[in-house]
């Protein structure tokens, strides 16, 4: 019986690139084995025919060369740029050195990492995701109301008094 699963939009896409990294990573390990049973001198049509699970199984997506070595697809290096969002969005605080709103930080990500406008979406979910993280988690950061300004601000708990309220030296570097 098939079972579906309900993703939600903003969701979909990183499912997706999980998904499509583990199998790859499956299928690595998959021409891994056919090489090292070709060292080994097994001859792979008689194992593949005789194992019980090589009637359900697939073909392997790449091909094995005959020096031994396989053909694979490379990375796109537009993924591998993109930082972990908490750390992103505590070091653009830090170098900016006053409260920010949200929507500075998602400006600065775009900007910096030239995140191509199909992606925007999931990478402003990704850095609201961190910056909730970074609040209700990790207790780095703390989220302000400024009163008769719109929206709330950020900045790292160091920046703000005990009772909550942001040191006057931050509050008087407030963004407008």
């Amino acid at each position: 019986m098939a079972r579906s699963i309900l993703v939600s939009d903003a969701e979909l896409p990183e499912l997706q690139k999980f998904y499509h990294q583990e199998l790859e990573r499956a299928e690595q390990r998959v021409l891994e084995i056919k090489n090292t049973l070709q060292k080994l001198g097994v001859d792979q049509a008689k194992a593949r025919s005789s194992s019980p699970a090589a009637k359900d199984s697939l073909p392997p997506a790449g091909e094995v060369a005959a020096s031994g070595k396989t053909t694979r697809k490379k990375k796109s290096k537009k993924n591998q740029q993109r930082p972990r969002w908490g750390e992103f969005i505590l070091e653009y605080l830090r170098s900016q050195d006053q409260l920010m709103r949200v929507g500075s930080i998602i400006r600065e990500a775009f900007d910096q990492f030239d995140i191509a406008e199909d992606e925007q979406k999931s990478v402003e979910q990704a850095i609201y995701n961190g910056l909730n993280r970074l609040q209700k988690v990790n207790e780095e950061v703390i989220g302000y109301v400024v009163p008769n300004k719109k929206g709330r601000y950020y900045g790292l708990k160091d920046w703000f008094n005990e009772d909550g309220s942001p040191k006057e030296e931050f509050l008087d570097k407030v963004e407008d």
